[in-house]
């Protein structure tokens, strides 16, 4: 396939379930960065809400002529919401956004020059910023932004080829995502479409531009948990099986998983024997420095050694409920494959 693609227009597609205010705020920048453009190229622009099915409609959206606005009539999970909005694009780039990440006003400007001068890319994505869009943010709002900023920017060069697709903000060659198949159906409901998307497309065809910033809205701490819970069931089959993630990074959440699995049991047995509770507490401190890829320090840079503590905190109680729900998962899956009825699998495990 010829791989220099012509420029005629972007065709956003932004999923949406239950985030009305996330909703307002993300295309109200979008219009915004939309109107800084010239003329010519504000003509090639169309924006489609997909609408996952939601309890709570989009409501008080700009009345732009070329925002449409597609209903589901099931929830089906972000990554089928996507395939059908790339199926319904006019134009030959689609920018995936989701409802809860912002863009600046030079957005759309910077996405039109790096396409217009890299014609040969399929993937082009940014990055997110240090700073969370959340009014008023937390403190576990601003753990949540340095921690994806941490892992998002992954070059000192302005342009580099990542490794992991940043699902939330990420632009594709529509026929090259038409070709692959676009994002797996297989994690309906689950979460893991990010990495699942790894398996489907080819080596070194992500383009990632440091001056290509957005801003999220994170989640509160309990809704942040249930997602972990929810989507780690699959990492098993999302990562670990995944020959697209490199070994360093698998290496990486081996080190996060079996620290969180070891730290329960270190803190009891130090009632019984102090020096095995101590060796396990001590291995398992050292597994976690090792798989948070110098996140603390880079906490500490910005935000404080107060800081750095707090947002290791809320780091272990990650990893300590990410690594659990992939255990439940892989017990989930070895279940499914024995002799148990599938409604007793579904009531516990599933």
């Amino acid at each position: 396939m010829n791989q220099d693609h012509t420029l005629d227009g972007i065709s956003i597609v932004i999923t949406y379930f239950n985030e009305q205010i996330e909703l307002q705020r993300c295309l109200a920048e979008l219009v915004d960065s939309w109107k800084s453009l010239e003329i010519d190229k504000q003509q090639c622009i169309e924006i489609t809400v997909i609408d996952d099915a939601s309890s709570l409609p989009p409501r008080n959206l700009p009345t732009q002529p070329r925002i449409n606005i597609v209903r589901q009539a099931n929830n089906q999970g972000v990554g089928i919401a996507r395939n059908l909005g790339a199926k319904l694009s006019i134009y030959s780039y689609v920018h995936f956004l989701d409802s809860d990440v912002l863009v600046d006003p030079t957005f759309l400007e910077r996405l039109f020059d790096l396409l217009e001068t890299h014609p040969q890319a399929l993937i082009v994505q940014g990055h997110y910023s240090k700073e969370p869009a959340n009014q008023p943010a937390s403190l576990f709002n601003w753990y949540m932004a340095l921690s994806w900023y941490h892992n998002s920017v992954i070059n000192v060069d302005a342009l580099s080829h990542a490794t992991f697709i940043n699902s939330g903000c990420v632009t594709f060659q529509r026929e090259y995502f038409r070709d692959f198949g676009g994002y797996p159906a297989e994690y309906i409901g689950s979460g893991g479409e990010e990495y699942g998307i790894l398996q489907k497309i080819g080596d070194g065809v992500i383009l990632q531009d440091q001056t290509l910033i957005n801003y999220h809205i994170f989640d509160s701490i309990p809704v942040r948990l249930r997602k972990l819970w929810r989507r780690g069931k699959n990492y098993l089959d999302t990562v670990v099986k995944n020959d697209k993630i490199s070994v360093k990074c698998k290496t990486r959440y081996s080190c996060r998983v079996f620290s969180a699995l070891l730290m329960p049991f270190g803190l009891p047995l130090l009632l019984i024997s102090p020096v095995l509770g101590g060796a396990v507490i001590i291995i398992s401190v050292t597994l976690y420095a090792l798989g948070s890829g110098g996140l603390f320090f880079f906490m500490v840079k910005e935000k404080g050694i107060l800081f750095g503590l707090i947002g290791s905190l809320f780091q272990s109680i990650e990893f300590f409920v990410a690594s659990w729900a992939m255990l439940v998962g892989l017990l989930s899956t070895v279940l499914r494959r024995s002799l148990l009825p599938i409604s007793v699998i579904k009531k516990y495990f599933v």
